[in-house]
């Protein structure tokens, strides 16, 4: 016989001898096993994947078992170190060697293979994990099946996007910013630069034999490859709010995305019914966007809206007598209504009583806590109370820039500057903060005198909106504080002309005004507001001052007149208004009442004091200096504008070398003084 086939043979009959391919066999199935349950146990802790370090152990020991095999035996006696036999007496059969050559190279095969994928696979699964995770989900792809609003569709990607923005890893944009964006003809790649994601989902909904299909789709932006797919039924699109917990958690599984068990508390709550989510859903948009509308001074927005949307939470709350979110929105809404003045104090009770079932049903409900902090911010005006309850929502909620937005409205109420740019920081930091967040965080730095940075503010708010007059206006005023340069802030209004809802022509007139053209001012404010048209409040004011500074005294006259008579009614149905004293004050004054103006301006400051509210007080301390410099008080109103100069207020030097009511002021050696001071700490 061939010496190496005899040598190969005895080699082979040794391995059996030694038990080491029942040894690989074991091993074999022990680690088929150790990897199922590793599987079973990582899916059970919320690890998506059986980790790396494992599969290198497994395989280490596989070496080590074949080691073991081959050196010791385990006998009754113990284990022993096997003995050699001598050649003379190895037996040996072809047969059995084949039997188990067969064996070997299957069992040898079997675990190489196995543990060659989940290496292979675990590489795939470390560059899956190492991918950064911000995600837009797109708004649908393709037409929409007929026979539905077109609501029901913003809803089913509002679903996808507040599923996927409850784990904590993935940085998803806000679905109101994502909804709008207009697809076109753009590349995948195109979209992940223009919306700052790396991930995009894309989706499309059909309905095929009564059966509503959700096709979603996983885009690298980068390289604009589909990393993942899958589709859903469901017989109505609101279930959408029932499955979106299992489409997050496919999409988090693709990502390699590590769920807590908090996380997955968190996706897996759904709503007891769909329809009733959808309802709720529906109710808060057309909250947000009446309260949206009316903040960006859309003063004559239908409010009725809030009525629409609390039939659409009761509606939600007919279906789930548990729902104990609708009950906390409805009362947010309430509050929303009675802030805007559609609805009087007598709805208080009513908000109360939603807060109140909306606890009971779930004492640690966030919205509750937020709609206990609206309660008391909008409704009662109770802004310490506010406070607490924003800061226990922002301890559930740390990263909610709605949240976050609202403690620096309440914290600039309170006078707590500090406070105020640190979370005003955060805010501006935030993926989902709006156009509408930017400004008013820009005014917050106008009140700390920090100018440049409100402009920066009122320049992101414009990107985010352009369509939108207010941060145009606010960044003219911050340029105006800044530096009085009314040419650069007149640049700036003329981009308002074209908008929707501007006042443009308003607004160039009081620029006109600070340059002294006055013929020019008066056909601005003619435009803005023609004889004929029902004006109220300040514009009645502005259009009263433009007609005495065109020598029309009797007209101007006639508008102080109508101002006053606006601004004693409001007192009427508000005796604690402090911007109707202050108004009613100017009017006054403008007429020569004296002491009426006076009077009223006083007190206004009394009812608003900066210590009270540190947002309305200075601008009561504003009102009553330009009353004191109507009415020939001189020494008063120089003192008021350096008290005015050193605090946060929205007040300017500036502002008093270009208004034509403090011409008389500007000129005075204190003014001076104040002015040459003002320089100096602007200059450090």
């Amino acid at each position: 016989m061939n010496i190496k086939l005899y040598k190969l043979k005895r080699f082979w009959h040794e391995l059996s001898r030694r038990k080491v391919f029942k040894g690989i066999a074991y091993y074999g199935a022990s680690t088929l096993l150790i990897l199922e349950a590793a599987e079973i146990i990582c899916d059970a802790i919320g690890v998506e994947r059986v980790p790396v370090w494992l599969l290198w152990i497994l395989g280490a020991g596989f070496l080590l078992s074949l080691c073991f095999s081959w050196i010791f035996d385990i006998t009754p006696g113990g284990i022993t170190k096997t003995k050699a036999l001598k050649e003379e007496v190895l037996p040996f059969r072809g047969k059995e060697l084949k039997t188990y050559k067969i064996s070997t190279f299957i069992s040898v095969g079997i675990i190489i293979c196995l543990l060659s994928f989940n290496l292979v696979d675990g590489i795939k699964s470390r560059q899956m994990e190492d991918l950064e995770k911000s995600i837009a989900v797109l708004p649908c792809t393709g037409i929409l099946p007929p026979g539905y609003e077109a609501m029901v569709f913003e809803f089913v990607g509002d679903q996808i996007a507040e599923g996927l923005n409850k784990i904590d890893t993935l940085d998803i944009l806000p679905w109101n910013r994502t909804k709008k964006y207009l697809k076109e003809n753009k590349s995948y790649a195109k979209m992940g630069r223009e919306l700052g994601a790396s991930l995009l989902i894309d989706w499309q909904a059909w309905t095929i034999d009564s059966i509503n299909l959700l096709s979603l789709k996983m885009i690298n932006a980068s390289d604009e490859k589909v990393i993942w797919s899958n589709e859903y039924s469901m017989s109505r699109w609101s279930e959408v709010a029932v499955i979106k917990p299992e489409i997050s958690k496919d999409i988090a599984r693709r990502l390699k995305t590590f769920l807590s068990l908090e996380e997955r508390e968190k996706i897996n709550k759904t709503p007891n019914s769909d329809v009733a989510a959808y309802l709720a859903w529906k109710a808060n948009i057309t909250a947000q966007n009446a309260m949206q509308l009316y903040e960006m001074g859309i003063r004559h927005t239908d409010l009725s809206a809030f009525d629409e949307a609390c039939n659409f939470y009761t509606m939600a709350i007919e279906l789930d007598s548990a729902f104990a979110e609708a009950y906390a929105n409805r009362a947010k809404t309430i509050s929303w209504g009675i802030y805007t003045t559609y609805y009087d104090d007598s709805y208080l009770n009513r908000c109360r009583e939603d807060i109140r079932k909306a606890s009971e049903l779930d004492k640690n409900l966030p919205e509750a806590i937020v709609a206990l902090g609206f309660y008391y911010y909008y409704g009662l005006k109770d802004y310490r109370n506010a406070l607490i309850h924003f800061e226990r929502a922002s301890e559930s909620e740390p990263d909610n820039a709605d949240i976050l937005f609202y403690l620096t409205l309440i914290q600039r109420r309170l006078g707590h500057w500090d406070s105020v740019i640190s979370l005003s920081e955060k805010v501006l930091k935030s993926r989902s903060v709006s156009s509408l967040y930017l400004t008013n965080i820009g005014l917050s730095y106008d009140y700390l005198h920090d100018f440049s940075k409100a402009i920066e503010c009122h320049d992101r708010a414009i990107l985010i909106n352009p369509d939108w007059e207010a941060p145009y206006k606010n960044k003219a005023e911050s340029i105006l504080l800044l530096s009085g340069d009314v040419a650069v802030a007149r640049n700036i209004l003329l981009k308002t002309k074209n908008l929707n809802n501007n006042r443009y022509y308003k607004n160039i007139a009081q620029l006109d005004v600070y340059e002294s053209k006055i013929d020019s001012a008066f056909v601005n404010i003619e435009r803005a507001f023609p004889e004929g048209m029902e004006i109220q409040g300040n514009n009645l004011l502005m259009k009263a001052k433009i007609y005495n500074l065109a020598g029309l005294k009797m007209q101007s006259q006639e508008y102080y007149k109508k101002a006053i008579e606006f601004y004693q009614d409001k007192i009427l149905y508000d005796p604690e208004d402090s911007d109707a004293y202050s108004k009613l004050g100017i009017a006054y004054a403008a007429r020569g009442l004296t002491d009426e103006a006076i009077e009223n301006g006083e007190k206004a400051v009394r009812l608003t004091s900066v210590q009270d509210d540190a947002l309305l007080g200075p601008d009561r301390l504003i009102d009553l200096a330009r009353i004191y410099a109507l009415t020939g008080k001189y020494d008063l109103c120089v003192g008021l504008i350096g008290r005015l100069s050193e605090m946060k207020s929205i007040f300017s030097v500036h502002i008093v070398l270009l208004d034509p009511d403090f011409s008389w002021i500007s000129s005075s050696p204190q003014f001076k003084d104040i002015t040459a001071k003002n320089e100096f700490l602007n200059n450090q």
